[in-house]
């Protein structure tokens, strides 16, 4: 897969700054974009690995699909500086984004309020991770940081009933009934938050974070 025209364009995240004395535990992660295939491998794979008790499932990797991949930002995770999570930011397009496979009508219905989406999907943190709570509150934050660059309004993500109660405590609210999901089998919701009410719950001011490019040296 070859670096996306997304990826080489944007601002991507390098630097954060403002970020509460709350998530000092962030101290222990970092991350990266993946720019080439040896990344995008690993981000597979540690998706792969995350879901390994549930073979059951489809492992779905929507930045692998030439529909998405133009409009995808893939995040490495990594707890001192092993790589233990992923996820990936995909833009709304002409394409549309991977949960309209299964929640057009939700979707379309919320993109006519005239809202600029994207979507937080391949979501996986590895049993190694030892702080994976965290961790995912630190993969939503660089997901709103990142939609700041963007200048995105509104954010939505599928999660399972058991994730459910996580996503809620971060205001993401509820945009349609459980149905099963065309991309992996599994029963999930579709939640939605719009990135200002993202940013508050993060403890993000909008004019004390810095975004600078990916050194890519």
């Amino acid at each position: 897969m070859s670096q996306s025209a997304l990826s080489q364009t944007i601002h991507c995240l390098s630097k954060t700054e403002g970020i509460d004395k709350d998530k000092s535990s962030f101290n222990r992660f970092s991350f990266r974009i993946a720019e080439n295939e040896a990344d995008f491998a690993i981000a597979k794979n540690i998706l792969e690995d995350a879901h390994q008790s549930r073979s059951h499932l489809k492992i779905d990797f929507p930045p692998a699909k030439d529909i998405y991949s133009a409009k995808s930002i893939t995040f490495i995770l990594e707890e001192n500086r092993t790589p233990v999570g992923t996820f990936s930011l995909i833009i709304d397009s002409t394409n549309q984004l991977p949960a309209d496979l299964t929640f057009s009508n939700e979707l379309s219905a919320y993109r006519g309020q005239n809202r600029f989406l994207s979507e937080i999907c391949s979501l996986g943190v590895t049993k190694e991770c030892q702080f994976k709570r965290d961790m995912m509150f630190f993969a939503i934050f660089l997901a709103t940081m990142q939609n700041f660059a963007l200048k995105i309004s509104d954010c939505v993500v599928t999660v399972k009933e058991n994730h459910k109660h996580f996503y809620n405590g971060l205001n993401f609210f509820d945009l349609s009934a459980e149905k099963t999901s065309a991309r992996t089998g599994a029963k999930v919701q579709l939640l939605a938050i719009n990135n200002q009410i993202a940013a508050q719950n993060s403890g993000i001011n909008q004019n004390t974070f810095s975004l600078q490019k990916t050194n890519t040296n």
